[in-house]
């Protein structure tokens, strides 16, 4: 299990899916906030929240939305992600 805060507005999202992290967190700021992006997502380049994940599924770049991914204590196996 993880937990990923968007480092923009610290919306958090919890995932067992070490895949789609960032698809885990969903934003809730208004558009130009920060300077870039929609309504309802902290993704600088112009994307919504769904365009946003679509995006990062298809090319791995998830930059334009920087994100912290936190490891639980206790969590003993972990598998990279490729």
């Amino acid at each position: 299990m993880f937990l990923v805060t968007c480092n923009h507005c610290s919306a958090q999202g919890w995932t067992e899916n070490g895949a789609d992290l960032d698809a885990a967190v969903r934003c809730d700021t208004p558009a130009g906030t920060p300077p870039g992006s929609t309504d309802g997502c902290c993704a600088t380049n112009g994307m919504s929240h769904e365009e946003h994940i679509a995006y990062v599924r298809l090319t791995g770049d998830a930059t334009a939305r920087p994100v912290t991914i936190t490891v639980p204590p206790g969590r003993t196996h972990l598998k990279a992600a490729s």
